[in-house]
Order: C-alpha cells, then structure tokens, then sequence
C-alpha cells in the first residue's frame, strides 16, 4: 500500500474528472484507526507498524479492485470508491466499514483488536469540475464526528453543487450514523 500513499490523492482528481464526464457519483471517505496512539505507548512501534500493514491489507481486501485506497497520513487512510449509487452509498461505506473494523492484529502471545472510524462524502454526479479539498475537508469533518460521537462508526455526507456558473453553493446534507462506540 506504500506506493498508493502518493498516488491516492491524485487519483481522486481524476476520480472526480471522470464521475463528471460520466455523469456518476462516487464516495470519498477518510478512516482513522482508532486510540492507534495507544497501541504504539503501550504495545510498541513494531507492533503498531503490524497494525497498519494488517489494516491496510484488510482494505485491500474490502474495496473493488477500481476503487482507490493509500495511506494519507499517520494512522489516516483515503478511500475513493468510484461509481456508487448514491442510494447504495452508505450501505457500501458501511459493508466497507463492517470488514476492517475489529481487526484482530498480531499472533498468538499479543494479539489484540483495533477499530476504525470513518468520514464519507456521497458525491452526487458533478456537473462541474470539483476540487478535491472541499470534498476532504467535508470528509474530514465527518471523521471528527464519527470520533466525537464515540469512534468505531461511520459519519456520511452528501456533496451536491447547485447554484449559477462561477457561483456554486455546496450542499450537506447528513445521514446519520452506523457502528458502535468503542
């Protein structure tokens, strides 16, 4: 997943490029591994590290082989999921959160469990080019709330651009919450 973490960001403009000429909606969504700071004080560096190699794999195993997911910073990952209906969004963002949280990590004398929680923006189909920033910090918004709403849960937005050209008003809307506190 090392070689993504460059590569996650640009993709999603190109993402985003093609969702406009194509007239589809797609899901950006940012997942924070939860208390990580914890298992590195307590378990150690090696076994943190192990944690984000087995985090990482668990995504790759959880995502469509045309979705996009790298490492976006520290214990952050960035996943764009191209071509999802937005009546399908969350429960695709949730199935997704379902099969990488309570992640059991480690081997038979240390193992022990991590969570995650998640910020997704549904993106209706652009009519106009999008910046990817308004559409990470929307994520990241959501992942705050997912965090501050007790963790181990997923937070969606929905992205929509109205307004007359040069003018565009970005619309929110939520729609609640899935998981669990941790």
């Amino acid at each position: 997943m090392s070689s993504e973490t460059l590569r996650a960001p640009l993709k999603t403009g190109i993402t985003i490029e093609r969702a406009r000429r194509g007239a589809k909606s797609f899901v950006l969504a940012l997942v924070d591994l939860d208390f990580f700071k914890r298992v590195n004080d307590s378990r150690g560096h090696l076994a943190g590290d192990q944690a984000l190699r087995d985090f990482a794999a668990a995504v790759s195993k959880a995502i469509r082989p045309y979705d996009h997911s790298g490492r976006y910073g520290g214990e952050e990952f960035l996943i764009v999921m191209p071509d999802v209906p937005p009546d399908a969004a969350e429960e695709r963002v949730a199935r997704f959160h379902e099969s990488v949280s309570n992640l059991s990590v480690g081997g038979d004398d240390c193992e022990f469990k991590i969570t995650c929680s998640l910020g997704a923006v549904i993106v209706s189909p652009p009519t106009e080019p999008i910046s990817p920033e308004p559409l990470l910090a929307m994520a990241d918004r959501a992942l705050y709330e997912a965090k501050a709403s007790g963790r181990n849960r997923v937070i969606t937005k929905r992205f929509e651009r109205t307004g007359l050209p040069g003018k565009p008003v970005a619309l929110c809307s939520d729609n609640g919450s899935r998981g669990q506190s941790r």
